[in-house]
């Protein structure tokens, strides 16, 4: 009875049409394809990673300028704090000097100097009566000095000037020039006139007399 039953099962695979066996075939095929829901689910997944988890090279640089805007703001805010706590410092201590305004200093520096008033002669007789004594006493001092112009050097590097009551005078006071504003000074000057000159002496010598560096001349 089993070996008849195999032999009709067998009979009636072998008796289907062919039409009917290629139909069989694609169905099974056709169960065996992916949904298409699930295609659309794996194609959003790919897209997902590739934009999201691999941002694009412009993602990457505007975010990059965001945190260099980020950075800069920040920096701004801090310098103007400082600012503003070093404006308060200086409001609360007067005495204080701006840091901005440091070479007012050397712009004022000739206003702030107490020259001390002397006559060339008085210069001449301390050289004469003890030449060690008269260094210690007008050495690194600012003077203002009285005298008579005697040389004018052509290049405009020095003057000298010498006493006015002694026509023969040959110690004097040689006095270098510093700047254009001094020179423009002596251009207007002549020979003999009456002089009055400020600066610091640098140098007394029993010959050479006494070295002054220049900060002003007048003619009188």
């Amino acid at each position: 009875t089993k070996c008849g039953n195999k032999i009709d099962e067998k009979f009636e695979i072998d008796s289907d049409k062919p039409e009917n066996a290629v139909n069989r075939i694609s169905n099974q095929k056709n169960n065996q394809k992916m949904p298409a829901w699930a295609i659309v689910l794996v194609v959003l997944s790919s897209l997902f990673f590739i934009f999201i988890i691999f941002p694009s090279n412009e993602t990457l640089e505007r975010k990059e300028s965001e945190v260099s805007e980020e950075i800069t703001e920040n920096n701004r805010e801090t310098t103007k704090s400082s600012e503003t706590k070093e404006t308060e410092k200086s409001s609360n201590n007067p005495s204080s000097s701006n840091n901005n305004d440091w070479y007012n200093y050397d712009i004022d520096e000739e206003d702030k100097i107490n020259y001390k008033r002397v006559s060339i002669d008085t210069l001449e007789k301390a050289l004469e009566e003890n030449a060690a004594a008269a260094k210690e006493k007008y050495n690194n001092k600012y003077l203002e000095i009285t005298g008579r112009l005697g040389v004018i050097d052509s290049d405009l590097k020095y003057i000298e000037i010498f006493s006015i009551k002694n026509e023969w005078d040959l110690i004097g006071v040689f006095c270098t020039i510093k700047n254009t504003e001094q020179e423009e000074a002596i251009k207007k000057l002549k020979k003999d006139q009456k002089v009055v000159v400020k600066g610091k002496i640098t140098d007394v010598g029993e010959i050479m007399g006494y070295y002054l560096d220049l900060d002003e001349i007048i003619g009188t």
